[in-house]
């Protein structure tokens, strides 16, 4: 899956709990935690393990070893999307070749381009995933019913074809007997004995309805309303979701804030410690709401009781999210990151302040605040950010503490304390993984050894990917290899944690006849999909039997080789278009656009070709339906020509450039604007860079 590498700006991330992103807390602990809306809220912002989010692990039931419940709750949403494709495309199999199936094709064409862009839109934030997601099965489902009821349409005019061909052949069994009976019976008599009226037809229509009855059959349709008791109790955890997401928001806020004042501080140093000074309000104003945070956890748990389990989960879930926030210092700790460029003596004191704050916390919240704290410490004070990663308690986190810092400041030696903080970690799993990256970085084979034998007392699948995953971390081949003797090997029961190990050493014949054995055929396709595009080989991509998924292959290998040939031939025209456009081939593209269904391709091309041809860019801007694709596109005009007229008009247009679910969109699209300036007119990138302040400035972040 192509997730844009942006992931970590503001990416589908956690509140709560990478928990330890292959590091570990126990599933039992990190069951009660909840994802939030961002990544930066538990990783640095050029965090490398966020460049690994999109790597294939396998089917939807290795999510079970991953820590990180904010991949989970993105897989979960494309897991999801999947199913539905698969039976809209067993159910249009089915349905056959009919008019009125045929008329569901566009929507189901739509469904399926609208997957492909799921798939290669940057993310920015987990509600944005989310919200795209859920639109895109809301639509998918419109053409699964429609295909559906094409499929009922024609069951029940078969069964009407049945019932009319059965009266017939009883109504021919009577005509024939009265001719067999006109041979015995005199003319005369035939007539005083049979007299055909409307009892007959009665009678020939009662056979003809019991025959089409199923037809006529409309289905009871069970119908449940929620108590007032129920009704009440979601109101209030309604509430309390709606504050949760807006305490994220406000932290957020304080983080962008130092975004703004960073990029503007060499233009206007005054505006740019206004900025600061703005950020680090926001972060203290978010901190001054941590009465109200209580309020509300305490009234969701309280609503929950005696309700419905999932609501009584949901409520713990939202108490914890609520709690985390109170005492949070990941927003000072952005803060100090984003300002450490303007003036390193500044940093250092803002990310003093983060780490007090962090350190008057308890439980997670407060080491994974300290290990990301240490993280930064290393890029400014090595010996400050070991003093942090030794204060952080969980020995997982702990552990990622430490081999972060040695990995920013070279100190090989951490990498021992690393290895003894994750031999405490009770989860074997965990233990398994959190070992398996620090073998990984200390080059250290016995490392290895032990994250293996670590899983020693682990069964089932949980086994089989925590399996694959160290094989692609460790790069073990005896981990996938039937042939060796060894005990630690993945069981061939699960075919697809054995494909992604294979994978991801680069075995990919290996990979490919191991994906072949994978049961489920989306799963099937996804997996062959993945080991073709990597591998680079069309003909095995052609054998793939999702359309989507093959399509998707062929795509990438046509980026891959340059293969102008291969992209032209690919049949979906999302795909072709996608692979063209990132070939050069803007013209094809171009002439595609009424084709489409989803126009991102235009996109792609649009900024591709600014700096050749930006008036064929320009061009392609008014055919685009998104403010988010045409503001992206008109920055990069700007950048490649420096057009007064058409800065004026990316300004307009970045501020418009809103997305559901990221409130931080239109001043990242400003910023993003500001730098495409800055080489052209200084006072205009600074023009678009008050625009992203002042568009901060007015992000919600009322509780009430």
């Amino acid at each position: 899956m192509r997730i844009s590498r942006a992931w970590f700006l503001v990416a589908a991330g956690v509140c709560v709990a990478l928990l330890a992103l292959v590091l570990g807390i126990s599933p039992a602990a990190a069951q009660g935690m909840q994802p939030g809306n961002y990544c930066v809220a538990c990783h640095t912002a050029d965090d490398r393990l966020l460049a690994d989010a999109d790597r294939w692990q396998g089917s939807y039931a290795a999510e079970a070893i991953d820590p990180c419940p904010a991949l989970k709750a993105q897989r979960t949403e494309t897991y999801y999307t999947e199913r539905l494709l698969l039976a809209a495309g067993r159910a249009r199999t089915e349905a056959g070749n009919g008019a009125a199936v045929r008329t569901a094709d566009a929507r189901l064409t739509a469904f399926r381009e609208g997957y492909g862009r799921l798939l290669d839109t940057p993310a920015s934030s987990l509600d944005a995933f989310t919200s795209q997601a859920q639109l895109l099965r809301y639509n998918g489902n419109k053409a699964y019913t429609q295909i559906l009821q094409a499929i009922e349409a024609g069951k029940g005019t078969r069964v009407l074809l049945f019932a009319g061909l059965v009266t017939l052949i009883l109504l021919g069994s009577l005509v024939w007997g009265l001719r067999n009976t006109l041979k015995l019976r005199p003319a005369a008599g035939l007539k005083a004995w049979w007299r055909p009226g409307w009892r007959t037809g009665a009678i020939l229509g009662l056979v003809f309805v019991l025959f089409a009855l199923p037809i006529f059959r409309i289905p009871s349709t069970a119908v449940t309303t929620a108590t007032a008791e129920e009704q009440a109790a979601q109101t209030v955890l309604d509430t309390s979701g709606r504050v949760a997401d807006t305490a994220d928001r406000a932290l957020a806020r304080a983080w962008m804030l130092a975004r703004v004042g960073a990029a503007w501080a060499p233009l206007d140093a005054a505006r740019g410690q206004e900025a600061l000074t703005a950020a680090l309000a926001a972060a203290d104003e978010a901190q001054l709401y941590a009465d109200a945070l209580w309020g509300e956890a305490q009234a969701a748990q309280e609503a929950a009781v005696g309700s419905t389990a999932t609501q009584q989960e949901k409520a713990l879930l939202l108490a914890d999210q609520l709690a985390a926030v109170r005492s949070r210092a990941w927003g000072l700790r952005l803060i100090a990151a984003e300002w450490a460029a303007v003036d390193k003596t500044t940093a250092i004191q803002i990310l003093t302040r983060a780490q007090a704050l962090a350190e008057s916390g308890t439980g997670i919240y407060r080491d994974l605040d300290l290990r990301a704290i240490a993280a930064e410490w290393a890029k400014l004070d090595p010996n400050r950010a070991v003093t942090a990663a030794s204060a952080v308690r969980d020995p997982a986190l702990r552990a990622w503490a430490y081999r972060e810092v040695a990995a920013t400041t070279g100190n090989a030696a951490l990498l021992q304390d690393a290895a003894a903080a994750a031999r405490a970690v009770a989860d074997p799993v965990r233990r398994s993984q959190a070992l398996a990256r620090i073998a990984a970085a200390a080059g250290d084979r016995g490392l290895a050894a032990e994250a293996v034998q670590a899983l020693d007392a682990v069964q089932g699948a949980s086994r089989a990917y925590a399996l694959s995953d160290l094989a692609a971390v460790t790069g073990d081949a005896a981990l996938v290899n039937e042939q060796e003797t060894a005990l630690h090997v993945i069981e061939p029961a699960y075919p697809d944690a054995v494909a992604a190990a294979w994978l991801a050493q680069g075995q990919f014949d290996a990979a490919w006849s191991a994906a072949a054995a994978i049961t489920d055929p989306f799963d099937r396709a996804r997996g062959q999909a993945e080991i073709a595009a990597a591998w680079g080989n069309a003909a095995a991509a052609r054998q793939i039997a999702d359309p989507t998924l093959r399509d998707r292959a062929l795509g990438a290998i046509a980026m891959a080789k340059q293969d102008i040939q291969l992209a032209e031939g690919i049949a979906s025209p999302y795909e072709r278009d996608m692979a063209l456009a990132q070939l050069g081939q803007f013209q094809a593209v171009a002439a595609d656009a009424d084709t489409l269904s989803e126009l991102y391709p235009l996109r792609v091309a649009a900024v591709a070709q600014a700096s050749q041809d930006s008036q064929a860019s320009l061009d392609l801007v008014d055919k685009l339906d998104q403010e988010a694709d045409k503001a992206a596109v008109l920055a990069a005009v700007v950048a490649a020509t420096g057009d007064p007229a058409v800065f004026d008009r990316a300004l307009g247009m970045a501020l418009a450039g809103r997305v559901r679910g990221d409130a931080l969109a239109p001043a990242e699209a400003s910023l993003a604007l500001a730098r495409a300036e800055l080489a052209f007119d200084r006072d205009k990138a600074a023009a678009a860079i008050a625009q992203a302040y002042d568009a901060t400035s007015k992000i919600a972040v009322t509780y009430k």
